[in-house]
């Protein structure tokens, strides 16, 4: 048996590798936030990266 298996488009892929990065920008920005502990500066930082990406990565899901 030799099922075709249909390849994304393009557009797909594109997408696909937003959110992946989106993912990684996500997991960074938390792993810093707790590197950081107690410094302020860094830590408003990490939480505005983590609520951007986030942000990012629930907009490519809609589309």
């Amino acid at each position: 048996m030799n099922d075709a298996v249909e390849r994304p488009s393009e557009g797909e892929l594109a997408s696909l590798k937003r959110m992946v990065f989106a993912a990684q920008l996500t997991v960074f920005a938390v792993v810093l936030l707790f590197v950081t502990g107690d410094a302020p500066v860094s830590t408003v930082g990490s939480l505005v990266l983590v609520v951007l990406s986030l942000g990012w990565s629930l907009a490519e899901l809609r589309g």
